[in-house]
């Protein structure tokens, strides 16, 4: 099961796949099971213990982000 965008799809393709076909795209890897498109990232916020988890804009899902892509992420979102 992957998550992009907020959304769960379970179609067996490799995450690494769409990460691939998606580059240049303003979609970035937050986890080892997760996408988001880096224009509906709604917010950033401490989540369980020193983690922290982003919301997409209009979801109410909250996506755990992987410890060694918090600080890349928040430098594309210039944040």
């Amino acid at each position: 099961m992957h998550t992009i965008f907020g959304k769960q799809y379970n179609d067996g393709t490799p995450l690494g796949e769409y990460e691939t076909r998606l580059e240049g795209e303003q979609f970035y890897r937050i986890h080892k099971t997760s996408l988001v498109h880096l224009k509906y990232v709604d917010s950033i916020f401490p989540w369980t213990g020193n983690g922290f988890a982003l919301r997409v804009r209009g979801e109410d899902t909250v996506l755990p982000i992987s410890r060694d892509q918090v600080r890349e992420l928040r430098r594309r979102l210039s944040i």
